[in-house]
C-alpha cells in the first residue's frame, strides 16, 4: 500500500496521537516537515491519502512560508485525485484555500480541545478505512 503523507509545519506541532497509525492499523505514514531545510517534491500518484497539520502561520501567509502555496497545489492534486485527505488546524484552512474559498483572521481565537463526531461516508465506508485497504 502507498504511504498517507503527513505534512508538519512547525516543531510545536507533532504527529501527537497520528504517531500510532502504522503500529495500529498498518498504514506508513510519510512525514514531510517543512521546517527542516531543503527541496519537497509532491507525486500525488504515490500516496494514499494525506494528513496535513496545523501550525503558527496562517493559510494566507505565503510570502513568508512560500511552502504553503505549494501546498494548496499538492492539497488540489489529492483531491481532484479523489483520495482522503484530512486537514486539522492550518491543515483546514489550507483545504478550504484550495477548494476555493476565503480565507481570513478570525476576530476570536479558537484554541483548545473540543469534541469531534464522527460521520459516515455513505457512498463506500469511511475514506481512511477505504485508504488502509
Amino acid at each position: 500500500m502507498k504511504p498517507i503523507y503527513v505534512f508538519c509545519h512547525a516543531p510545536s506541532v507533532p504527529l501527537g496521537s497520528l504517531e500510532c497509525l502504522p503500529s495500529r492499523h498498518g498504514v506508513e505514514l510519510e512525514v514531510v516537515r517543512f521546517y527542516e531545510p531543503g527541496d519537497v517534491e509532491f507525486d500525488s500518484s504515490a500516496a494514499s491519502g494525506l494528513i496535513v497539520l496545523g501550525g503558527p502561520m496562517s493559510a494566507s501567509d505565503t510570502l513568508r512560508y512560500p511552502f504553503l502555496a505549494d501546498e494548496v497545489r499538492f492539497l488540489r492534486q489529492m483531491m481532484a485525485a479523489n483520495k482522503p485527505v484530512l486537514g486539522i488546524c492550518l491543515g483546514a484552512q489550507l483545504m478550504a484555500k484550495a477548494l476555493g474559498a476565503r480565507t481570513y483572521r478570525n476576530h476570536t481565537k479558537e484554541i483548545g480541545w473540543h469534541e469531534v463526531e464522527t460521520v459516515q461516508d455513505r457512498r463506500e465506508g469511511a475514506a481512511w478505512r477505504t485508504a488502509a485497504g
